[in-house]
């Protein structure tokens, strides 16, 4: 392992570009820590995979700090000066945790065992080897402080391809690799984006889908309705371990399935909307559901075939849902109404079903259900607008789905009742799987 720097430099706050992930915050700007004399930051990711037996856990976590070393807020720590923060790269290597005793419990129950990463004291990364149960599990925990859903994309596949070139004695830095500030200035370029930019990104990530406007009926639908499906005892469970399994939250495998039975219907290109969660604080976790906060989650034609593989829908399902949230303050509906005709665009509304999973409060690991937080008191699109939608509704281990339209044609209420069919039979093979 490469020694820390005795004195690591330190950012002064002249020196500081807006554009870099080494910048001076605020109090009030702060989202990963915490005002003073409060409890420490707990917000992480743990990512889990287990190991093929070929696996070589040393080379596993020489890649670790190899790509560590090449990011330096990977090594970093977070200093409070006043009402002033500082970065200060080098000075936390990452953590190499081996768990040979004890009982397994999970995934879910490892990220208490393992306890959170404290951008103040270090690490920021932490990797570790689980031996307790077969086969051996890799895990890899960072510091939401200096990694969100873009950049942990790119450093896994970073992290795979240094794994690969140790395994067969290549060099590592064939390539200089990217840094943690390019991919902060690369979003910053994103977020100072003019309205023109947002909607060219917008018209990119419709053909990319690719979803045109559907032919406008002569008529406007009249069409209402609510159908309810009661789920098979144990529904909610199934889906926490499936989305475990996966390595996505329960919301963008349900948004997953929905989309897949929307595309087997259509015979097209859809979406499914989602609500936006408000990340700015920790304790935030509400999800604002009005309709300028929401985001399109967009499928292919070729996502509905029997051989995709649902695990890869998921991350690329979870990839697009940050590719739109990346467009915003630029809604969905408001790129639609300048791109496309006002009536095209009306309908494209009223086919996309907005999707919500409801948890009672009380229920287990409820903030594992959204990514960014709990759903709470969402407002429907169609207390607003014509349109549909469908709802998941978990209570403890007891499930109810809710699908309901008002504004269709008979026609799309028909294919909105098929859609449902097909969405629901996918969850009862989740509840009840094959022996």
């Amino acid at each position: 392992m490469t020694a820390a720097p005795t004195e690591p430099p330190e950012i002064e706050p002249a020196a500081v570009d807006a554009g870099s992930a080494f910048r001076v915050w605020n109090d009030d700007e702060m989202w990963f820590a915490p005002p003073h004399g409060q409890a420490r930051p707990t917000l992480s990711t743990h990512c889990w995979w287990e190991l093929p037996a070929d696996a070589v856990p040393d080379l596993l976590f020489e890649a670790v700090r190899l790509v560590a070393s090449r990011h330096d807020m990977l090594t970093s720590r977070i200093e409070r000066r006043g009402d002033r923060i500082h970065c200060r790269p080098g000075a936390a290597e990452p953590e190499i945790r081996h768990l040979r005793t004890g009982i397994a419990v999970g995934n879910a129950g490892e990220a208490e065992t393992l306890g959170e990463l404290d951008p103040f004291t270090g690490p920021m990364l932490r990797a570790v080897l689980d031996r307790r149960s077969a086969p051996a599990r890799f895990c890899l925990q960072i510091s939401h402080a200096v990694l969100d859903g873009w950049s942990m994309d790119l450093l896994l596949r970073e992290l795979a391809e240094t794994y690969e070139r140790l395994a067969v004695g290549a060099p590592v830095d064939a390539r200089p690799a990217p840094q943690m500030r390019d991919w902060a200035a690369a979003q910053w370029d994103i977020l100072k984006a003019t309205r023109d930019e947002r909607l060219d990104g917008w018209r990119r990530l419709l053909e990319a889908g690719p979803l045109a406007p559907a032919p406008v009926p002569g008529t406007p639908g009249d069409r209402s309705g609510t159908v309810r499906w009661r789920a098979p005892e144990g529904l909610p469970t199934a889906v926490r371990s499936t989305a475990r399994r996966l390595r996505c939250s329960p919301t963008v495998l349900l948004v997953t399935l929905l989309g897949r039975a929307l595309v087997a219907e259509h015979g097209a290109a859809a979406a499914v909307r989602v609500p936006f969660a408000n990340r700015h604080h920790p304790g935030a976790l509400d999800v604002i559901g009005n309709l300028s906060t929401q985001v399109p989650v967009l499928f292919s034609a070729g996502d509905a075939h029997a051989d995709r593989d649902l695990g890869d829908l998921t991350v690329a399902a979870n990839r697009r849902m940050l590719d739109a949230i990346a467009l915003l303050p630029l809604s969905f509906e408001a790129a639609l109404a300048e791109l496309w005709s006002s009536a095209q665009a009306a309908r494209a509304d009223r086919q996309t079903p907005f999707f919500a999973l409801e948890v009672e409060d009380g229920a287990d690991d409820d903030e594992d259900d959204l990514a960014g937080g709990v759903l709470t008191d969402v407002v429907s699109p169609m207390d607003e607008q014509d349109g549909c939608e469908v709802t998941a509704e978990f209570d403890e281990d007891e499930a109810v789905i809710t699908a309901g339209w008002r504004g269709l044609t008979r026609s799309e209420e028909e294919r909105m009742h098929a859609v449902f069919g097909e969405f629901t039979a996918r969850l009862g093979e989740l509840a009840t799987p094959a022996a």
